[in-house]
């Protein structure tokens, strides 16, 4: 068994939303020492290093089941659990553990059901109104006999993904360590990254999956969205893992780093962000950054998923973030940007 970790405070950040949290917790107990341990994001693990926090160490993780259809790799995941009890979770005693979702990432509801015995666990954000839970894949019955852990099926949007039962953590986790705003923002200043140039600009958040859900026979509005777009200045950020979408690599838009998280942006002199339906878009929003949604401008062959999508960025920012409905009314939106 591994030596004691010698730490206050652990933290699993999976996804890059859950930095901002972090980083406000780490910000209240300057003098403790902490541990982040980042599950699969590589993007977000270098983002995170470059910040240089005191007292702080940073720990990369991941999963060796990113295709379950391939046997084989259930076997590497298997061989990956038990590294990873050896070398971290059988070190962590007494320590206050920090996690912010209980749904798709395996690997964290793995770590968080193996270290509640021996720690006081936590889950910072609470669980959203949209995950509802339903009747069980068979393929979360195969994760739950590899990782050792009860999988339920929710059904979150538009798709159906994993996660720990609401029952274990209502019975297991705590519940009661919140952010609030200003310390968020507190820390997102702190940390933000200043881009070069001095020009005003439009910040679009892009990516492939932006896209999904429309009508596929015609392509028109969204060809017609990027040429208006390429009236402005835009820079454009994509996914951190998926990248950008064909169509803003088609514009040339000038690129930000991918690696680094939209909320750590410095704002002085963005006029206004563009995206889909993006956490980072809610994020802005409530940074009091004007953001704009293109979802009902986008042609979507499913109006429910259209609004499914608007009521997820509702959660995290009631009526912050625009939604214009045609492309006349965007380009006055971004006009007005400048004035």
């Amino acid at each position: 068994m591994s030596s004691k970790l010698a730490y206050n405070f652990v933290y699993f950040c999976s996804a890059y939303n859950d930095v901002s949290h972090i980083l406000a917790l780490i910000e209240r107990e300057p003098q403790s020492r902490h541990c982040i341990i980042i599950v699969d994001i590589q993007q977000c693990y270098t983002f995170v290093k470059t910040l240089l926090i005191e007292n702080t160490d940073v720990i990369f993780i991941q999963s060796k089941l990113h295709k379950p259809k391939n046997p084989f790799n259930w076997f590497l995941e298997w061989e990956n659990l038990r590294n990873i009890k050896k070398k971290i979770l059988d070190a962590i005693i007494d320590v206050k553990i920090i996690f912010f979702s209980s749904f798709f990432d395996r690997i964290t509801c793995y770590c968080i059901t193996r270290l509640k015995s021996k720690n006081k666990v936590f889950l910072s954000i609470p669980i959203e109104e949209t995950f509802k839970p339903t009747q069980r894949r068979i393929l979360d019955f195969g994760y739950s006999v590899l990782y050792g852990v009860r999988f339920d099926t929710f059904y979150y949007i538009n798709k159906k993904v994993t996660g720990l039962p609401l029952t274990y953590i209502k019975q297991n986790v705590k519940q009661d360590i919140q952010v609030k705003n200003s310390e968020l923002f507190a820390a997102r200043k702190k940390f933000s990254k200043h881009l070069s140039g001095n020009e005003q600009f439009i910040l679009l958040l892009d990516a492939e999956c932006n896209y999904d859900g429309l009508i596929n026979s015609d392509n028109s509005v969204i060809h017609t969205l990027f040429g208006l777009l390429t009236k402005f200045n835009v820079l454009v950020k994509g996914h951190p893992r998926l990248g950008l979408s064909s169509f803003s690599l088609n514009a040339k838009f000038s690129q930000i780093d991918s690696y680094i998280p939209v909320e750590f942006i410095d704002f002085s002199i963005c006029c206004c962000v563009v995206g889909s339906w993006s956490i980072a878009l809610a994020n802005t929003a409530t940074m009091g950054v004007k953001s704009i949604s293109l979802l009902k401008v986008l042609p979507y062959a499913d109006e429910k998923l259209c609004q499914a999508r608007i009521n997820y960025l509702e959660q995290y920012a009631p009526s912050k973030i625009l939604y214009p409905t045609t492309l006349e009314e965007l380009e006055n939106e971004l006009i007005s940007s400048f004035q």
